[in-house]
Formats: structure tokens, sequence, C-alpha cells
């Protein structure tokens, strides 16, 4: 059995990470945009905020979980997880999706 770090099983796997990047890159050039392009970026923005804020803190670093246990690794630091799922679904109601 391999020894993990909670850092490592926790952080937002890098390809994530860069697709959010672009994301928030190409929503943040439409937001100055002139007319109705410029007013749904920026109304876009405003809905998409919290939920991105959500997704960066809570789901997406649970994701970091997935190589380990499809490695049949388990620490007793995957534990924390419970708590972060149990957060999420709090922080994001019926769509976090348990069932």
């Amino acid at each position: 059995m391999s020894t993990l770090t909670s850092d490592i099983m926790f952080h937002v796997p890098t390809p994530l990470d860069a697709e959010h990047d672009e994301l928030h890159r190409q929503l943040s050039a439409l937001l100055e945009a002139p007319g109705e392009v410029g007013a749904a970026a920026r109304e876009l923005a405003r809905r998409l905020h919290e939920h991105f804020d959500v997704e960066q803190e809570l789901a997406m670093p649970l994701l970091g979980l997935l190589p380990p246990l499809a490695e049949g690794v388990v620490v007793p630091e995957m534990g924390r997880a419970i708590e972060r799922v149990r957060r999420l679904e709090s922080r994001l109601g019926p769509a976090a999706g348990s069932r």
C-alpha cells in the first residue's frame, strides 16, 4: 500500500483545473462585449459565480481521489472526503445528487 498525503489526494486534477481556467478566461473576455452578447455574458457570470466557487472548493478536489482509488489505494485520510461530500450536498442541494 502506497502512502499519499492529503494534499495530493485532494488536489484538483491538472486537466480539469486548466479547463476551468479556460472557461473563466473565455467568459471574462465576453463580459465587456457590447449589446446582447455582453449582457448575456454578465448574466451567465452572475449565475455561475457561486457554482464555480463551490465546484473549485469542494467538488473538483474530490476528483483527485479517483486515481488512487482506481489503483486500490485506500488511506484513512480519505475519510475526510465524506465531510466534503456532505458540505457539497448542503451547498448545492439535490442537484449535488445523492440519487
